[in-house]
């Protein structure tokens, strides 16, 4: 039997703090914390929590040291104090942030990603060309994206560079149209530097072990421990066993 986890010491502080949880009013609602890691050379995922009926995953930005200088940023999360304190310094190292991507048309990452873009105005900011909103659409500025928002191309397949340094990243991006008034879009890019190629809701990772986002402060353990109870009424004891047993059935959810 493991040792029953020590109390996460990745508290959530007030730099957690997401005031626009409004727009979408989902778990974790204003108290969004962040954590950063290196997945390659010169890559970095930035986990937040996102759920809803304590069904918790993890939403992810992905951040790429770029040839060139600078950094480009994939599928933006909610830029709190906290997220831009751990991007920082990463731009003190290898320089400004150049691009940012919003590789889906989902609500969940949408609205994430005008107020991001807004942090860093001299950015590129590319978003899928499939952009839409129910009942009626709307343009983009009523999406919350701001005026130099670019639609991104679907290939790069004969663009030479656009953004990079040549021959640095190439796309392509997947379209479905699933029903009427309604699209699905996800960007497949390749970063050649690092050989990582970087997704966004096509494919999802299943690990044993829940992800860390979910594990980081006694707060996100619950939703664990709610969906490892056997009965409406138990109480579940904290222990790897319960969060893994949780972490399958939220899985199935």
């Amino acid at each position: 039997m493991g040792m029953v986890p020590q109390p996460a010491q990745a508290a959530i502080t007030q730099d957690a703090n997401w005031p626009l949880w409004l727009a979408l009013p989902v778990a974790p609602y204003s108290r969004r914390k962040t954590i950063r890691r290196g997945v390659g050379p010169g890559v970095w995922a930035f986990d937040q929590l996102i759920g809803i009926y304590y069904v918790h995953v993890p939403i992810r930005m992905t951040v790429v040291k770029m040839e060139s200088g600078g950094l480009l940023v994939c599928a933006p999360v909610a830029p709190t104090k906290e997220c831009l304190d751990l991007l920082q310094p990463l731009i003190d190292q290898h320089g400004d942030v150049k691009t940012i991507i919003l590789p889906s048309v989902a609500v969940e990452h949408k609205v994430n990603a005008g107020p991001f873009a807004r942090a860093f105005p001299k950015a590129d900011f590319f978003v899928v060309d499939q952009q839409y909103s129910f009942p009626i659409p709307l343009p983009n500025a009523f999406l919350g994206l701001p005026p130099w928002t670019k639609p991104l191309p679907r290939s790069s397949e004969g663009l030479g560079s656009l953004f990079g340094s040549k021959g640095e990243f190439e796309h392509e991006v997947l379209t479905v149209k699933p029903g009427p008034g309604s699209y699905f879009q996800d960007v497949a890019l390749l970063h050649r530097p690092s050989k990582t190629v970087l997704l966004c809701d096509s494919l999802l990772a299943v690990t044993e072990e829940p992800p860390p986002i979910l594990t980081a402060d006694p707060e996100y353990v619950r939703a664990l421990l709610f969906h490892a109870r056997d009965d409406p009424l138990e109480l579940v004891a904290d222990s790897p066993e319960a969060r893994r047993k949780g972490w399958r059935r939220i899985v199935l959810l």
